[in-house]
């Protein structure tokens, strides 16, 4: 573990889960490698919402994981003090993408409410896509856009796939609803695709997208339309070969009426292997997959699960991969996060909290390819906050983090390398 530099000022969202009750919401910190240097961009969410901070920073670290510069990155042309960020992703030939938007209150048709910018990999501005809040994705137009969920990019080739949430234009019933909607946008003109992949879910509170052999995958959290987790192959989607077969599957169902908001669920992290789709996440239990308990409470606590689903099939396996009582339990679990260490080996990350004495514990599980548990590991002078995405870097499970030091009696920010069993 490596202690950041002090003149690196980090921002932790005073929220430690990348869900705000019900909803998923956006990363403000991401993690990429650059001719084997790391960087995180990190955005700073306002803690007063009528003040928008409309810029990002990327600290770029030396091989001593100490930092050796800093960049802001300032966004032009949405001046609205409705500034609503949304996310980014850097790809494999090095452009940067970073994607911000704009609240529609007013309604209007033709006004650019997301803007897809495309930077250089020293992140000089080459093209604004500016995608307008009249599109249509099942319904028609945006109103608030990456409402009540997050957004996901993956790209393949010169096709960057944008995977996200919106309310709505006023619809059949003349409310204002929230659904999925995703972009495919031609990274070589910055000009958006006609027809992306439509898979949708409403309430649709959070948003994956991941390609494999050149293969589209998506998985959302709904609360209606399934309600459920959801797990899709796009394997015919005109432009992607066709490995596997196309299938729209729930793999895991949800208690309660269609549209009714608590779900006592969450996903947080989806990765492809080489046999199966692994996706991961919290969840109270419900009655199909835990049938000792009757329903569920939003007082219950959270257990970690996995479900594994064939490429080729769409066939799923889940599994509880924490099984403290939901209602006598002296613990909580917070959300979980999945990273890919190899095509059959991957970690889930998440802290369990002993309510009586508030102490955290991290557990970093190691799963194979099919969900099944080859190693739990924990740690218990370190707190993951669930706002990033950990990568793989130089063999190590990385992330900014939490760090109690016994001799200074405190926690810290630290940059946390966790050695990966491989």
């Amino acid at each position: 573990m490596t202690a950041l530099s002090s003149k690196m000022k980090t921002f932790i969202y005073p929220n430690d889960t990348s869900y705000y009750g019900d909803y998923g919401t956006s990363d403000n910190r991401y993690y990429y490698t650059q001719n084997g240097i790391l960087n995180i961009v990190e955005y700073p969410f306002p803690y007063d919402d009528d003040s928008p901070i409309r810029q990002i920073k990327i600290y770029t670290l030396d091989k001593n994981m100490k930092l050796k510069s800093t960049k802001s990155i300032n966004f032009s042309g949405i001046e609205s003090y409705e500034f609503i960020w949304g996310g980014f992703y850097h790809a494999y030939d090095g452009s940067n993408y970073v994607v911000v938007g704009n609240n529609n209150h007013s309604l209007k048709k033709g006004v650019t409410v997301i803007k897809v910018i495309k930077y250089s990999k020293d992140w000089k501005k080459l093209k604004t896509l500016n995608i307008k809040s009249d599109v249509t994705y099942t319904y028609d137009g945006i109103y608030e856009p990456f409402a009540g969920g997050s957004l996901k990019m993956d790209a393949s080739g010169n096709k960057l796939f944008i995977y996200t949430c919106r309310q709505t234009f006023p619809i059949y019933d003349r409310g204002i609803h929230q659904t999925n909607i995703a972009f495919e946008v031609n990274t070589d003109t910055m000009k958006l695709v006609k027809y992306p992949y439509n898979n949708y879910t409403s309430h649709s509170f959070n948003q994956f997208v991941k390609f494999k052999d050149n293969t589209l995958y998506l998985a959302d959290h709904g609360d209606g339309y399934p309600r459920g987790v959801k797990v899709v192959s796009a394997a015919s989607y005109t432009g992607y070969s066709s490995y596997g077969k196309s299938f729209k599957k729930t793999p895991f169902a949800i208690n309660g009426g269609y549209g009714e908001n608590y779900t006592g669920t969450t996903i947080g992290g989806m990765e492809i292997g080489q046999k199966n789709i692994i996706t991961v996440g919290s969840s109270v239990p419900h009655n199909k997959t835990l049938k000792s308990i009757k329903g569920y409470k939003k007082s219950y606590n959270h257990n970690v699960y996995v479900i594994a689903t064939d490429r080729e099939t769409g066939k799923s396996t889940f599994k509880w991969l924490t099984k403290y009582n939901p209602k006598t339990s002296g613990y909580t679990v917070n959300d979980a996060r999945l990273v890919k260490v190899t095509d059959n080996r991957f970690a889930v990350i998440y802290n369990v909290t002993t309510k009586k004495t508030g102490k955290k514990v991290l557990h970093c599980v190691y799963i194979d390819g099919s969900g099944n548990v080859i190693k739990n590991l924990t740690y218990k002078t370190i707190y993951f906050d669930c706002k990033s995405q950990p990568i793989m870097y130089n063999g190590y499970i990385t992330f900014e983090g939490i760090y109690h030091s016994s001799t200074k009696k405190k926690d810290v920010t630290r940059i946390i390398r966790l050695p990966a069993q491989v």
